[in-house]
């Protein structure tokens, strides 16, 4: 370990008691330092044991954490594949986000007609929408806006947070009366165009790095995904609608008569099906002097979605034909007329079943 020296100012005689003194001083002195040197390696020892067991925990905490954020991108993929409507994706996405990501507020904002309109929560979803929601125009300022325009995520720091272009500015003029130390704004993408933002807010500090924004952009393709198919499924119910109702056109003002009908279909998706109700006038017949019976028909195609829906149209125009061409003929003379041939259906649902009833009366002999 080294030696121990010992010198005198002057030349002396060192006895055999000073060299077995001195030798026992040596014998201490390296015992002593052998022991501070086992202490400090030992020291060292545990010092690096407590580091292995930090970085451990931290390694089990930081898996804990992905485990967590695998799993709800897998329940988001799962919930939101069965979304139908802009309602259910906004509950669906907040209650998935609200159990790992804990974000103090969410809102889905969607462009139309160049502007940024707010989905209004639903009435079970969490507390209401802050006072000031309101539309804003894409070329405006606010990170939700610019998140759109420049197609990619913005996080926004609080007023207590430093840095940033957006540090300070609320996300949507709606945050602006609530408490929010951090915010991101996710770009919605949609098949052709940018459907709307997505954001979250924190009422803490919320640190955002490379794991975490991965976890928010895939969160994004999920809810954009859910978005365009309820927009689709939406649009699909608009027309389906109108559909219905340019075939079921309004009852006639009969005199001496009182009609009135209710259509109320069974299916939940297109919200049309193959029922169809009709009411129209009769020519007069030539020589009798009077007013032309009523035609009166119900009727019903088999299925409940928009093909039915088409056929029951062209049923029903072939009926009325049919009564048309043969006013004084009856319902049983008229009825075999408006069978269409085998090859007339052009539809996969070809040769449809159908249920028709009609019936005629005159007003002026109730008959």
């Amino acid at each position: 370990m080294g030696v121990l020296a010992v010198v005198d100012h002057r030349p002396r005689a060192w006895s055999a008691e000073d060299v077995r003194d001195l030798s026992d001083l040596a014998a201490a002195c390296g015992a002593q330092m052998r022991m501070r040197s086992r202490s400090r390696s030992g020291r060292e020892a545990r010092e690096a044991a407590e580091d292995a067991a930090q970085a451990a925990e931290g390694e089990a905490t930081r898996a804990h954490e992905l485990l967590s954020r695998s799993e709800l991108l897998l329940r988001t993929s799962e919930d939101l594949a069965g979304t139908s409507s802009l309602d259910d994706v906004h509950q669906r996405v907040a209650a998935l986000v609200s159990g790992d990501l804990k974000p103090a507020r969410m809102d889905l904002l969607l462009v139309r007609e160049g502007v940024l309109h707010p989905v209004a929560a639903p009435a079970d979803d969490g507390p209401p929408a802050p006072s000031g929601t309101g539309s804003l125009s894409l070329a405006s300022h606010w990170p939700a806006a610019r998140a759109l325009r420049e197609d990619r995520m913005i996080v926004v720091a609080g007023p207590s947070e430093a840095g940033g272009a957006a540090a300070g500015l609320p996300a949507t003029p709606g945050f602006g009366g609530v408490d929010l130390r951090t915010a991101v704004c996710l770009p919605l993408r949609g098949t052709r165009d940018t459907l709307g933002v997505l954001i979250l807010g924190w009422d803490t500090p919320y640190e955002i790095g490379v794991a975490e924004r991965a976890v928010l952009a895939t969160l994004a393709v999920y809810t954009a995904q859910a978005v365009e198919r309820a927009l689709h499924l939406d649009d699909r119910v608009t027309v389906a609608r109108r559909l219905q109702q340019a075939m079921l056109t309004d009852l006639p003002a009969v005199p001496g008569l009182e009609l009135a009908a209710l259509y109320r279909p069974a299916a939940l998706e297109d919200m049309v099906g193959g029922d169809w109700y009709d009411a129209y006038p009769l020519p007069e017949l030539p020589g009798t002097g009077g007013t032309g019976a009523l035609a009166l028909a119900v009727g019903d195609i088999t299925g409940h979605d928009m093909g039915a829906a088409a056929i029951m149209g062209q049923v029903r125009s072939m009926l009325r034909q049919a009564d048309q061409d043969h006013p004084g003929g009856g319902p049983h003379e008229a009825r075999p007329r408006s069978n269409a041939p085998a090859g007339a259906w052009t539809s996969p649902r070809a040769a449809p079943s159908s249920t028709p009833t009609s019936t005629r009366r005159r007003p002026d002999t109730g008959c």
